[in-house]
């Protein structure tokens, strides 16, 4: 076995134990849960270097549903992804849905705070801007302004 190899796989074997990763399918063979932790660990490598991020939460929860009519990425109370839904196992399917998943939370960790803060400021230029619409309208008609 070649260093960089070995090296590289010990790194994966143990970056596993981070990963909280859970599979709902009450007939999912337990290799499913080994592989889809592996594949989501490259995926936040790739993910971190291809986006210069510091770092992605591997270690953040997760959780693959199997036996799902509709594919989705569900979002949890916090409103951070939470839960991928998929049919059937499909390695390329979870793929796709999991660097979405990662994106998604590299990116509304680092900056949901300053996200939310924007729009609610936003937000009350809009209803500003509503209210005196609805002003000049009801003006036109001879009412009284809201």
């Amino acid at each position: 076995m070649k260093p960089q190899f070995a090296a590289c796989l010990l790194f994966l074997i143990g970056s596993l134990a981070q990963s909280q990763i859970t599979v709902k399918n009450p007939s999912h063979p337990e290799y499913l849960q080994q592989g889809v932790q592996l594949l989501h660990q490259v995926i936040c490598q790739v993910i971190a270097e291809e986006l210069h991020l510091r770092r992605t939460r591997a270690d953040l929860p997760l959780t693959l549903v199997l036996g799902e009519p509709q594919e989705r990425i569900g979002v949890g109370e916090d409103g951070m992804p939470s839960k991928i839904y998929l049919h059937r196992w499909d390695e390329a399917a979870f793929a796709i849905a999991d660097m979405q998943f990662v994106i998604e939370r590299a990116v509304l960790r680092d900056h949901w705070q300053h996200m939310t803060n924007e729009v609610l400021r936003r937000g009350s230029k809009w209803r500003q801007y509503q209210r005196q619409t609805w002003n000049r309208v009801l003006a036109r008609f001879g009412d009284a302004t809201v």
